[in-house]
């Protein structure tokens, strides 16, 4: 009996030792995962310096003082304008027009708004959650003060952003339009402007502040979008 009841723990523990030595069972590889959307909401343009600056490769908006640097990717302009005038003061969207028909919102760093940026970039005709791959990179353009957000000056930005007119007089992006950057780091984002309206409200009136930018984008896995 005892004879038995030796060779029974024997051969328990030898079964316990052989499960313990077995290779590990082999791992399947993660499928693609749908790439994270960020957020940042109401990055305010200050007036003293005319523009804020914002690097999608930090996701932190950098310092007027560095302006001239690659540092940063993308810039949107200040835009002088009271919500407390009456809506029947002419002056009180003057500014607002003018950047939308000849200014423009915001430029990329490179070209000749900075020699010392990198930043290269290119809108494409689809919405933002249907951008999937950023295209090849000789579809890629420098900013050249006429292809980006200057609706008085290109075909493509005068539908990339809208303007309502009177009497709301409100400035949106249109939402069948992307932007899609690579940045000085070789990181290819894609961009939506959310708002330009202080608290981003869904639906902006007369009485909203602007200058008060608000972004979804994505940052890519390789040229992965989505």
């Amino acid at each position: 009996m005892k004879n038995r009841l030796l060779t029974l723990v024997l051969l328990t523990i030898a079964t316990v030792a052989y499960s313990g030595c077995k290779e590990d069972s082999p791992v399947t590889p993660p499928t693609n995962t749908t790439l994270k959307t960020n957020t940042v909401f109401d990055m305010e343009a200050p007036i003293q310096d005319g523009w804020l600056y914002y690097s999608f490769d930090t996701e932190a908006i950098v310092p007027a003082t560095e302006a001239s640097t690659d540092l940063w990717d993308i810039k949107f302009r200040a835009i002088d304008f009271d919500p407390t005038k009456p809506d029947t003061d002419k002056s009180k969207y003057a500014s607002l027009i003018d950047i939308f028909l000849r200014k423009g919102f915001f430029f990329l760093n490179s070209g000749n708004v900075n020699p010392n940026g990198k930043t290269v970039g290119v809108i494409i005709d689809s919405a933002f959650t249907q951008v999937t791959t950023a295209p090849d990179d000789t579809k890629f353009k420098e900013e050249d003060s006429t292809y980006f957000a200057n609706p008085s000056k290109s075909i493509i930005p005068q539908s990339f952003l809208t303007y309502s007119g009177s009497p709301n007089h409100t400035v949106a992006q249109n939402a069948s339009k992307t932007l899609v950057l690579k940045t000085k780091n070789g990181k290819y984002i894609k961009m939506q402007l959310l708002s330009i309206y202080k608290n981003h409200p869904a639906t902006p009136t007369t009485q909203d502040d602007v200058g008060f930018y608000s972004l979804a984008f994505v940052k890519g896995d390789g040229k992965r979008l989505k």
